[in-house]
């Protein structure tokens, strides 16, 4: 008589999840972070300014709350580019581990009541965050 081995082993596929999920909320929180970073120290980051202050803050219309629905998991920065009408935010901040990169930009105006927030996992766009949209 043949032994038949009824072994499901769902030892791989739990991992994997768990550390896509681990990788998820360390982006949230990162995103949560630059955020809040930006609204405690009033640092404005104007997507048109070249730090010579004469950019006037003019075309910031693009930060919508219409726009930010745009953003969709999956899209590359230069979509969400597009969508925001060419304007190419800041890079916040960017960091690599285990071939995971990670990098984060910012859109604002020009008093910091407004920003948008968008993460981006080795190039596509796994976060979002926003305040003061409308």
């Amino acid at each position: 008589m043949e032994e038949i081995k009824l072994d499901n082993n769902h030892d791989e596929q739990p991992k994997k999840n768990n550390k896509n999920t681990r990788i998820i909320i360390a982006i949230s929180i990162m995103v949560i972070i630059v955020v809040l970073i930006g609204v405690i120290l009033g640092v404005t980051m104007d997507a048109n300014s070249d730090g010579s202050g004469s950019s006037g803050h003019i075309g910031t219309r693009y930060l919508t709350y219409r726009n930010y629905e745009r953003i969709q998991n999956g899209m590359s920065y230069s979509e969400v580019v597009n969508i925001f009408g060419g304007n190419q935010g800041v890079l916040s901040t960017s960091s690599g581990y285990g071939g995971y990169t990670l990098s984060f930009y910012t859109w604002s105006n020009s008093s910091g009541t407004i920003c948008v927030s968008v993460g981006y996992e080795n190039n596509r766009v796994c976060a979002k965050s926003q305040y003061g949209l409308r």
